[in-house]
């Protein structure tokens, strides 16, 4: 499907019609999106998150990341550090969850974020520099920082567009926002 030529003046549910499938344009992990949403709710069924479904996680988002794990995630003692981390954010209330994840050694706030997503994909969109541009590009003010300050902002522009747009989940809504990115890169050579 060739990108729309016309600009949109507002992020809507036509928007999202248009927009959300040019993502596989530009990307193809879709099957491995879906293929992980399976394995972290196997997971999940059985109350723990696996060394080998967070690695996944970690190499869907970007491989560089694996290199930046305590110990680069090779030991069984570093692999535990992250697993215990994941299993109490699991337990932990919502508003807290993010923070265990991003406090791990390499994980960050758009990790973090991603990790989440999969854990929880109707409550927890993927941060990410891309849809931040797109959603300040349509004056949603989301804030650039990659802090958690920033993420709460974030998440709570992305759960807002999703309950004005209910016929579309967060995956779809990142999907929009990050094709338009994509395919629009000369929007964003100014810093939004």
């Amino acid at each position: 499907m060739p990108a729309p030529k016309k600009l949109p003046e507002c992020f809507d549910s036509e928007f999202i019609q248009a927009w959300h499938s040019t993502y596989n344009l530009t990307e193809c992990d879709q099957g491995e999106y879906e293929r992980l949403l399976s394995c972290v709710s196997e997971d999940l069924s059985k109350d723990k998150m696996t060394w080998s479904t967070f690695h996944d996680i970690l190499t869907w988002k970007s491989k560089r990341i694996k290199g930046l794990l305590q110990g680069k995630g090779k030991s069984k003692e570093d692999q535990k550090v992250y697993t215990h981390a994941l299993n109490k954010c699991r337990l932990a209330p919502e508003d807290a969850k993010i923070q265990i994840l991003a406090d791990l050694q390499g994980i960050g706030i758009p990790t973090a974020s991603t990790v989440l997503h999969f854990m929880y994909p109707h409550r927890f969109p993927i941060s990410d520099v891309r849809t931040i541009q797109v959603l300040n590009y349509f004056k949603e003010n989301v804030h650039k920082s990659q802090s958690l300050n920033g993420y709460k902002l974030f998440r709570a522009c992305l759960l807002r567009l999703q309950t004005e747009n209910p016929k579309w989940n967060l995956r779809q809504l990142d999907m929009a926002l990050f094709g338009f990115h994509k395919l629009n890169k000369e929007l964003f050579k100014k810093k939004y």
